[in-house]
This record gives C-alpha cells, structure tokens and sequence, in this order.
C-alpha cells in the first residue's frame, strides 16, 4: 500500500493537473432491451459500462502488463483508497448494480499505467415518447451520463471512441448481440455529447441514444384488418331489403360499437395523452363511413315510405 500511494495521496480529490483535467473516457456494452413500456414512458436495458482514467499520484508498476488491454484485477483493499469517478446517471428512474453471485464490477491496470473499471448495471430508463404517428411512429430514447461533483476543468467526460489510443478498442455503445424485441426493432445505437453550464462552470453530458422502431404487422392483424372488415360488414346492410329494419339497424350498430371497442382498447396500451394518434384517426375515419351508413339507410327508408304512402293514396 505505501508503495502505491504517495503520502498525500486523497482519494477525495479529482487526478488532475493544475489548468489540465484528466480524460474520462467511457464506453457502454449493451447485452439487452428487454422491456419498452408505452404506457410508463421507460425501457429496460442491461449493460457493462467501462471507465477509463489515468491517475498520475499513483505507482502501478507492480500491475503493469505486456498486453495492451490486460485485466489485472486491484485488490479490493487497494479499490478502497483509489479516487473513482463520480458518475451518475441523469435519466435512469431506478437501477441495480449486478451481485448474483459476486459483484459485478472491477478495476484493472492497463498496460499504459491506466486505471480501467467495468461494472454491469440493469436500468430502468425514462424516455418521453411522441405517439403522434403510432402505430408507425419512430421513438428516440437516450441514456444521460455525466459527474455529480467534478467539472470539465478537473474532469473532461468523453467516449473512449473519441481518443486516439482507444479507437480501436471501443466503439462507445455497441450491442454485444442482436437485440431482439417483441414490438420493436432496434437500429444501432448513436453516441453524442452536449456542454451545460452550472453555477459558473461547464460540466459535459454523455448521451447514448437508442432508436425504437415499432413492428406494424401486429396492428395490421389486430386493428386494420379488423376495422376494415368491420366497415365492409356494414356496407352489406345496402345489400338487405329495405324494409327489414331490424336486420339493417341492428348490423349497423354492432359494426359502430365494434369500432368503438377496437379504439378504447387501442388506447388501454397508451399514456393519458390528450392528442389524437394515426391509429385513432384511422378508427375515427371507421366510425364515420358506418355511421354514415346509418345515415344513409335512414334515408333511404325515409325515402320508401314516402313512396308508399303515395302508392297507397293512388
């Protein structure tokens, strides 16, 4: 222990160099998606998150190794005094670090003297999503990262893409495998990064950000389809002897209240949102061509009594 820290070591203070912050670099391994929940605004997503950073005050010859991006595990004695970043996770509503049968995370020496930590996490992520266009809509959620304490002045957060030793290592989000989701496909994912001020001094903003396609054959099996047939069925009342009214009333009006069924049950798998979506219109329009059916045969009766009633006076 005493050859690794130096006697003023303080694990409290940030690495840097005087008018030189040191790099953070960051990547994200995405195992899974497994759940993207409409109706909370929030998906599920597990994920290795790798932190790279050089700690100058420290003598880590002993963990030195040939290979370039070697894992020799710290002790946990040592991991106790080291400075670690503070990250935190902006968006995440709730999140469980990994510990089934040990805990999920490490901290190794790289060959070039820098420190590395892994550490696997489950998250559950608030996205806010614009249902405008659904069933055919596109949803953009991200996960925010950045540091609680440390601005960009004593620590610069980056994606270890960005440097040039790491490029070729890491990619900044990437899928260890093809995700595959019941309701969605997944396009890969994108990384940017964004600069806020806050009480005079600049703190950088990691974003990971994930494309939600939304699979349509289901809505064409259970709504389109449906609705379609169900307006079809309808028109068939033109086809039924005028004066059989309750055959023609009572096909009408099963047809209007199906419709009617089809649209709050669309609705049930959605947020409280207070704007109408493609699928409500597509119902709406629905709800017109029967009801104008109704119209229609009302009408048409109006018309044929008429008719009798002046074929009777004759």
């Amino acid at each position: 222990m005493e050859d690794i820290f130096p006697p003023d070591y303080n694990k409290q203070a940030s690495p840097n160099i005087p008018g030189k912050p040191v790099s953070l670099f960051i990547d994200l391994s995405v195992m899974d998606i497994d759940r993207i929940d409409e109706s909370s605004m929030e998906f599920s997503i597990q994920t290795y998150m790798r932190e790279i950073w050089n700690d100058r005050r420290l003598n880590l010859s002993c963990f030195k190794t040939v290979d370039a991006l070697a894992q020799i595990g710290i002790p946990d004695s040592v991991v106790r005094e080291l400075w670690t970043p503070d990250i935190i996770f902006d968006n995440v509503r709730s999140g469980v670090l990994f510990s089934l049968s040990v805990r999920n995370q490490f901290i190794s020496v790289l060959r070039n003297g820098d420190l590395y930590r892994a550490t696997r996490y489950n998250f559950i992520v608030g996205c806010y999503m614009n249902f405008i266009y659904y069933p055919i809509d596109i949803q953009e959620c991200y996960l925010k990262i950045s540091l609680l304490s440390n601005p960009d002045r004593k620590v610069l957060l980056q994606w270890a893409r960005e440097d040039e030793h790491y490029k070729n290592y890491f990619k900044g989000v990437s899928f260890t495998n093809e995700i595959q989701s019941l309701k969605y496909e997944l396009r890969p994912p994108k990384t940017y990064k964004t600069i806020a001020v806050s009480a005079g001094e600049n703190f950088t903003y990691l974003y990971a950000n994930f494309t939600f396609v939304r699979k349509i054959s289901g809505s064409i099996l259970n709504v389109y389809i449906p609705s379609t047939l169900v307006v079809c069925l309808s028109w068939t009342s033109f086809w039924i002897d005028v004066g059989v009214v309750p055959a023609r009333i009572t096909l009408g009006v099963t047809s209007f209240l199906t419709l009617v069924t089809q649209m709050v049950q669309a609705r049930n798998s959605l947020p409280a949102i207070s704007y109408m979506t493609a699928m409500d219109l597509w119902l709406f329009v629905c709800l017109v061509k029967v009801f104008c059916s109704i119209l229609v045969y009302a009408f048409t009766y109006r018309l044929y009594m008429s008719s009798n009633k002046v074929f009777d006076i004759s």
